[in-house]
């Protein structure tokens, strides 16, 4: 079965796409969306920390990293113009060219990692590994130069304090990238490691050459000394490895990249314009869920992410998907969990299997009523019910089972109906599927609105296409305020009288001819002559049979 692709952000009515035509009812089959926004993108192949929260914050950590690294060497610049010019702090593993250089390198990163461009993980790990990199190579170049020339002039107090600093400063490096900068355990330990090896293998280098001079023992920066220096060096390896762990766990979660609290991300399943969502599971309970984060959100966007957070997260309904948690990841970024769906939406199943019978139509439906009961008892109005938004379920012992999704539109006194949805001010829906009142600016907007689009969904379902099947949205929301609804019959379709009844006065222009509410359309589909044509044990069946053959087929 196909794994739930959530809805990416709802489409607003402004017309921000292209007014290409949409495929004709007569030729390949329109699913009953609206094509999708020129902003949308949709990448199912990237990572889970490709270009989502976990490597920006990644990228942001690193930039911090970098501002320190060039005020630290900047720092330490005016020290040498300004400070003492003999004595230890005028030999140094640390000279002004390099100080300069890596000063001048360190600031280039920061500017790349601030900058707007769009970096990929690999393209933000490259310059990682430019940073720490460049900034070891020098130090250990400074470190060796420095420390060869003051034995070779038999300064050999200066010789052991240039050690001593490049320890300091290699211990500092490796606590930026253990700690600071967001990774796993195992990482900090790899590379806080092989900084330390690097230069315990220098001071080996320094030492073999001090040997050769057969300087005094007693005088020289002896054996001991650089073993203790490298027992000093394996230690902060640990304790950066020890910190990763106590912040971050033994997986990294909460700050560790491809984490979002205590949420392993798997696999990306859907990213559009300001959103992604994610197959995630729950470092503890181990449970899978799907992870919506918001992406480039202003204030107006971020507000509606947070309303359809809540909104579902008040709602309890078998008919509804569930939200286990929400908040915001360390670098700001809003998400809540949801739960994981095998199954279907009814766009796609309409597109895998064809328009469906009108018994299964009237059993799916009767639950969406009851969603839609459930949102008007809460004193929310969905906007947005469309195929896309209705997911069937392929659940334990039940098979069939509807849930309504995406509530980044809803309205009504409890959402605060005098709000705009969206974040540029448009009229929430989806055009095919829009109640006529939601097509005029300013028109007063209850219940009846959803069940006018409960009606395109019903006309979806038992033709594969909408009500009003049009080139353009424009065309679409005039066609809801003036066309007259065309015989089911002509769009091929064998639906009882009955069903295109309740189907006919549920698409009323005026919201008086309509249903008054969810549960009266209810009633009148239960009442429909084949509603006992389909139920759960023929629901089961037909995943079952619609399973062994994807699986004869994959085989």
């Amino acid at each position: 079965m196909r794994a739930w692709v959530p809805e990416a952000p709802a489409r607003c009515l402004q017309l921000r796409r292209k007014d290409s035509a949409m495929r004709s009812i007569n030729g390949e089959q329109d699913r009953g969306e609206s094509p999708p926004d020129d902003d949308v993108v949709v990448d199912l192949g990237a990572g889970p920390d490709e270009f989502g929260p976990a490597m920006n914050r990644h990228r942001s950590r690193l930039a911090v990293v970098a501002a320190f690294l060039a005020l630290f060497h900047i720092v330490f610049v005016v020290a040498k113009l300004f400070g003492p010019t003999i004595g230890p702090a005028a030999s140094s593993d640390a000279p002004i060219w390099s100080l300069v250089l890596r000063s001048a390198v360190a600031a280039l990163i920061f500017a790349l990692l601030r900058s707007p461009l769009p970096l990929s993980r690999r393209q933000v790990r490259f310059a990682e590994g430019v940073l720490f990199g460049f900034e070891m190579l020098v130090l250990l170049t400074a470190q060796y130069l420095s420390t060869v020339d003051l034995i070779d002039r038999r300064d050999l107090v200066d010789a052991v304090a240039v050690q001593k600093n490049g320890v300091i400063r290699t211990l500092f490096l490796m606590i930026c990238y253990g700690v600071v900068i967001p990774r796993t355990p195992a990482e900090a330990a790899r590379g806080a490691m092989t900084i330390a090896a690097a230069l315990i293998l220098c001071h080996g280098m320094v030492l073999h050459h001090a040997d050769t001079l057969h300087l005094v023992r007693d005088d020289l920066a002896n054996h001991q000394i650089v073993m203790a220096n490298a027992l000093f060096l394996i230690m902060g390896g640990a304790i950066a490895t020890l910190a990763a762990w106590l912040l971050r766990g033994p997986r990294g979660s909460d700050e560790g990249p491809g984490h979002i609290g205590p949420y392993r991300l798997l696999r990306k399943l859907d990213a559009g314009g300001m959103g992604e969502v994610y197959l995630a599971e729950h470092d503890v309970l181990e449970r899978p869920c799907a992870l919506k984060l918001l992406r480039h959100a202003g204030i107006e966007t971020a507000d509606r992410f947070e309303r359809e957070m809540r909104a579902a997260a008040s709602l309890s309904h078998p008919n509804l998907i569930a939200i286990f948690d929400g908040g915001h990841t360390a670098d700001g970024t809003p998400f809540f969990a949801m739960e994981y769906l095998p199954g279907l939406s009814v766009a796609d199943l309409v597109r895998d299997s064809g328009p469906l019978s009108a018994a299964r139509a009237v059993y799916l439906g009767r639950q969406v009523c009851a969603a839609l009961a459930e949102l008007d008892r809460a004193g929310f109005i969905h906007r947005d019910l469309s195929p896309a938004n209705v997911f069937v379920s392929c659940l334990t012992g039940a098979g069939d089972v509807a849930k309504l999704l995406d509530f980044g539109s809803v309205g009504g006194p409890a959402a605060g109906a005098n709000r705009s949805p969206t974040a540029d001010g448009g009229i929430a829906g989806t055009p095919e599927y829009v109640a006529p009142e939601q097509a005029v600016a300013g028109a007063p907007i209850d219940g009846r609105a959803d069940l006018y689009a409960l009606g395109a969904l019903l006309h979806f379902m038992v033709t594969g296409a909408p009500p009003f099947p049009r080139a353009t949205a424009a065309d679409a929301l005039r066609a809801h305020l003036e066309a007259t609804l065309p015989p089911l019959s002509d769009r091929g379709a064998d639906v009882p009288a009955d069903v295109e009844a309740v189907i006919r006065r549920c698409l009323a222009k005026r919201p008086l001819d309509r249903y008054s509410d969810a549960h009266a359309v209810a009633m009148a589909l239960a009442a429909c002559a084949c509603a006992g044509g389909w139920d759960a044990p023929r629901a089961e069946a037909w995943w079952r049979s619609r399973s062994a053959a994807s699986t004869t087929a994959q085989g």
